[in-house]
């Protein structure tokens, strides 16, 4: 009996391992989850801006620049035995910055990209942003996240809160870009 408990023990200790909680992730703002996938980002800053430097800030520090993904590859050939070298590319294009913008400039609607690394991996990651201007704060919301390896071609996709997937990476990214343009607004 106590054999088969601390088996079962065991195996939800490693089961448990493969997944981030909600909670983990709340340090870099709040967090959410659409099932294992993150959903969206919403980080909330105090103070005062430069009156109308949101939209310059974000022409300034959100760039949305074509991608070039990258897949390699070989085979050896069936009759000559040579090692014959097999790559290929091919570019995800950016676009406009700006989406949307108040006629006050209390509000904008931003599609960005950035890049980041895990494992040694060069990872693109695309986003939409909403930023909202109060009389004392800002809020930040990224929605759209996904993340692309740039080295194996195989596009974008969501990112799961799983550990080993580059979420905190990607959440550590994204507080970047926020970091960037608070500076820009001071």
């Amino acid at each position: 009996m106590i054999m088969r408990l601390t088996a079962l023990g065991l195996l939800a200790l490693i089961l448990s391992g493969c997944a981030t909680s909600p909670a983990d992730l709340e340090k870099y703002g709040k967090v959410s989850l659409d099932v294992q996938n993150l959903s969206s980002l919403t980080v909330t800053k105090s103070g005062e801006p430069r009156p109308g430097g949101l939209p310059k800030c974000v022409a300034i520090v959100i760039r949305n620049d074509s991608v070039t993904m990258r897949q390699s590859g070989g085979y050896i050939g069936a009759y000559t035995g040579n090692y014959y070298q097999a790559s290929s590319s091919h570019e995800v294009n950016g676009g406009s910055v700006a989406q949307y913008v108040a006629p006050d400039g209390s509000e904008i609607v931003a599609r960005g990209e950035t890049k980041f690394s895990t494992a040694l991996i060069e990872r693109s990651l695309r986003f939409t942003l909403t930023i909202n201007q109060g009389a004392k704060d800002r809020v930040y919301k990224f929605t759209g996240i996904e993340q692309a390896g740039t080295t194996n071609g195989y596009g974008y996709h969501k990112i799961a809160a799983m550990a080993g997937t580059g979420i905190d990476e990607a959440l550590g990214a994204l507080n970047k870009v926020v970091d960037e343009l608070e500076s820009c607004l001071k």
